[in-house]
């Protein structure tokens, strides 16, 4: 089932790329620029990578805009998250004290099931796509500590 998903998934990809890559009819493609803005096999902290197992598969796409000073409250993910920075600057924390701050142009692999915080410390907005790979009907976010 799962490679069934996988293989239709990379056929309509490759449906819709190919006429892409072909320039449309309108003589010869275009050069296109392609820049790599994170490879890695680690979450931000350097906890190993871990993909969910799932038989109902569901990827969401978000754009979240963060205004100067705006943070999230504590909260924690149950699989990966890939964050690109668009604008602006966003900072992680967690329970320890461990930050790091990512700035446009930047993209980092969010943490798993490790309680964390994030907030905008810039004095513009702050503006992020984030990716997440979940389980239909799955939760993007838990609130930390859990509600009872």
């Amino acid at each position: 089932m799962k490679t069934q998903f996988l293989l239709a998934s990379v056929l309509a990809l490759g449906a819709f790329s190919a006429p892409a890559l072909a320039g449309h009819g309108h003589g010869q493609p275009q050069p296109i620029e392609t820049q790599v803005v994170l490879t890695t096999n680690t979450t931000w902290d350097g906890a190993p990578m871990a993909y969910l197992n799932t038989d109902n598969p569901e990827l969401s796409v978000r754009v979240i805009d963060f205004r100067p000073g705006a943070a999230t409250a504590w909260h924690m993910h149950s699989a990966p998250g890939y964050i690109y920075v668009v604008k602006g600057s966003f900072r992680v924390e967690l329970l320890d004290g461990t930050a790091q701050t990512w700035y446009a142009g930047e993209a980092f692999n969010e943490v798993v099931n490790t309680a964390h915080f994030g907030m905008n410390p810039g004095p513009g907005p702050a503006q992020l796509v984030v990716i997440t790979p979940g389980e239909i009907g799955g939760d993007f976010m838990t609130p930390y500590p859990p509600e009872e």
